[in-house]
């Protein structure tokens, strides 16, 4: 055996590539956990929060009801407390505030919800246990309904939660009420402070 040969086989093992495996080790981890998060985690955090809003609106709701279902049934339990007269209505962050506070202290682990129109853009501070997230959405009218484009909400809440089955629901409870009163939008348009929409 030549001299070169035992040397070679002698030199102990690099460091480096050990700490090279543990970090990919450890970078595939953090994958698989926001994966894990994204796909698992977030649909079921989803579907216990819209859970825990239809009961809070409506006890009555059967406890093996789908979900989505449940919120959509609990919603029509809402009361909305005012006619919608053809023409051009104002709403203010003020009346928008005004509503949510009436059934916020109903919504068990949600600590404060704030409003806010800013231009093109209806905004919502949400807080629930002390983490809060800021749900954002640009309405829009569609076939004489309001509809609801680039919905979001901000981190940390939308790592595990998302905002869509709610703000669909909602939507679908606005527009349910408009066509009950025979009436259509044709207009949305948010401004500092206030959203004005035009109803036919």
């Amino acid at each position: 055996m030549s001299y070169r040969y035992e040397r070679y086989h002698e030199r102990p093992p690099r460091k480096g590539r050990w700490g090279l495996l543990a970090l990919t080790v450890i970078v595939w981890m953090l994958v698989l956990g926001c994966l894990g998060a994204r796909y698992l985690l977030r649909p079921a955090v989803t579907d216990y929060v819209n859970r825990q809003v239809a009961v809070a609106l409506d006890p009555e709701v059967p406890a093996d009801r789908n979900p989505g279902d449940a919120l959509q049934e609990s919603l029509e339990q809402v009361q909305i407390p005012f006619e919608i007269p053809a023409g051009t209505r104002t709403i203010t962050e003020q009346e928008a505030n005004r509503f949510v506070a009436a059934y916020e202290s109903r919504l068990s682990g949600v600590d404060d919800v704030r409003v806010r129109f800013v231009p093109g853009q209806v905004q919502a501070d949400i807080t629930v246990r002390g983490f809060t997230g800021t749900a954002t959405m640009e309405p829009a009218v569609q076939n004489g309904q309001l509809v609801a484009t680039n919905t979001s909400l901000g981190q940390p809440l939308g790592s595990f939660l998302s905002i869509d089955p709610l703000m669909q629901a909602l939507l679908d409870r606005v527009n349910g009420e408009v066509t009950a009163q025979g009436r259509t939008i044709t207009r949305v348009q948010v401004e500092q402070g206030q959203a004005v929409i035009t109803v036919e």
